[in-house]
């Protein structure tokens, strides 16, 4: 598989012509960290020419509607679409119904209908798309939401029926960085969600060992390594076909002959544990047993290794089904978190 059928669009809204939203100061960071990445050819391997960003004053509503309308005639059914949407959003009682809105950099709270993209109209803007393996991010809740002057009905945030509505389409899979009461934390110069949505795109969320980050193995990466650092922030995953689990990012054969190149112990653990994370987890255990400095991660390792143990006697009467494939992912995962502690 190549990626010259791979398409990212990435809207990041940090700045606001009206005072009455505050500025999102991680979104600039995170847009620019997460394009860089996927252009990057060691990692994402998506082509230069796939892959367009907005942010700033840029952002626009005019600006974004093109951007969709472009990509509508750019891509095919074949096509891979990511799609990521950083920016306040929300919804207000209009009438009797809530409407939710996207807040694009040059919203006016008094014309939110004209200035600001609705949730029916950003979803006709992915219905227009061909593609049917569609990823798309929405990080639309923040620390320091707005409140919105004459508008004393709005709530930041979006709600899940909502994003379970964004969903429903062939292929598509739609991830939110939090609930819709919660906040969206920082850790350093990037948001938690996309912190460790980048950490999963450089080969976290690598455990098949096909050379391919799977869409609903960043989830599994995504979500757990977000509520193990800030358990009042909880992804969310809405998906219409779960059996879709597209690859959105390479894992090229460079980054990982070079990764494990060095052969150093651990290396060569990790290694073990994407292949077979079972024989990977008694590896691991031998090995820190020979460290009185890792001793302390006997215990975790040992009860890893006990729940795979009975994992795979389940799965070998009964078979492998959706659930038992996302228990197994996210015991690696904890494998390999414990790899990363240690070197």
């Amino acid at each position: 598989m190549n990626f010259n059928n791979h398409f990212a669009l990435l809207v990041g809204v940090n700045t606001y012509a009206n005072p009455s939203y505050s500025p999102l100061h991680a979104v600039l960071e995170d847009i620019n960290s997460t394009m860089s990445i996927l252009v990057n050819k060691q990692f994402c391997g998506y082509n230069k020419q796939n892959v367009s960003a907005l942010t700033g004053t840029e952002a626009t509503r005019f600006n974004i509607i093109n951007s969709f309308k472009k990509l509508s005639k750019e891509t095919n059914l074949s096509s891979t679409i990511f799609i990521y949407f950083s920016g306040h959003g929300g919804r207000v009682i209009e009438g009797k119904s809530w409407q939710t809105y996207l807040c694009p950099t040059d919203t006016d709270p008094n014309k939110l209908d004209k200035t600001a993209i609705s949730g029916d109209f950003f979803l006709n803007l992915l219905k227009k798309i061909p593609a049917k393996k569609m990823l798309v991010i929405i990080d639309a809740c923040h620390a320091g939401g707005a409140e919105i002057k004459n508008h004393k009905t709005w709530k930041s945030g979006l709600p899940q029926d909502y994003y379970a509505r964004l969903s429903k389409g062939e292929g598509r899979v739609l991830i939110a960085s939090s609930k819709e009461n919660q906040f969206s934390y920082i850790k350093g110069k990037n948001s938690l969600f996309t912190h460790y949505f980048i950490e999963a795109l450089i080969g976290g969320a690598n455990i098949r060992g096909d050379g391919y980050i799977h869409v609903l193995d960043v989830f599994d990466f995504v979500s757990t390594a977000v509520k193990e650092a800030e358990p009042k922030q909880e992804p969310i995953l809405k998906a219409h076909n779960l059996d879709q689990n597209f690859a959105i990012a390479l894992v090229s054969s460079q980054k990982t002959k070079a990764s494990f190149a060095t052969s150093t112990p651990i290396n060569k653990i990790r290694e073990a544990i994407i292949n077979s994370p079972l024989q990977g987890s008694i590896m691991l255990s031998a090995y820190v047993t020979k460290h009185s400095s890792y001793l302390e991660k006997q215990n975790e390792i040992d009860l890893i290794r006990s729940e795979l143990k009975s994992l795979h006697q389940e799965c070998d009467l009964f078979g492998w089904d959706s659930n038992s494939k996302a228990t197994l992912r996210k015991l690696t995962y904890r494998l390999l978190k414990i790899c990363s502690s240690i070197g």
